[in-house]
C-alpha cells in the first residue's frame, strides 16, 4: 500500500513540475511582451523628442526670420538717413 502512495505522490509531483514549466514559459512569453512593449514606448518618447525637437528648431528659424527682417529694415533707414543727409548737405551748399 506505501508502494502505491509513493507512486502516487511521485506522478502528483511529476504533474506539478509540468505544470509549472508551463507555468515558467507563460511567464517568459508575457514577460517578452513587456520587453517589447517597453520597446514600443522607448520609441514613442524618441518620436515625441523628434517632434520637439523640430518645434524648438522651427522656432530658432522664426527667430531667425525676425532678426533678418530687423537687420534689413535696419539697412533701409540708415540707407535713406545717409540719403536724407546727403541731399540736405547738397541744399545748403548751393544756398
Amino acid at each position: 500500500m506505501s508502494n502505491d502512495f509513493n507512486k502516487l505522490l511521485l506522478q502528483t509531483l511529476e504533474q506539478i513540475n509540468i505544470r509549472l514549466d508551463r507555468i515558467d514559459d507563460r511567464f517568459d512569453r508575457i514577460d517578452n511582451r513587456f520587453d517589447r512593449m517597453d520597446a514600443k514606448i522607448e520609441t514613442k518618447a524618441d518620436k515625441s523628442d523628434v517632434d520637439a525637437l523640430r518645434e524648438e528648431v522651427r522656432s530658432h528659424g522664426q527667430r531667425l526670420d525676425r532678426i533678418e527682417t530687423g537687420i534689413k529694415t535696419l539697412q533701409w533707414t540708415m540707407t535713406a538717413g545717409l540719403a536724407l543727409m546727403g541731399i540736405i548737405l547738397a541744399f545748403i551748399r548751393a544756398c
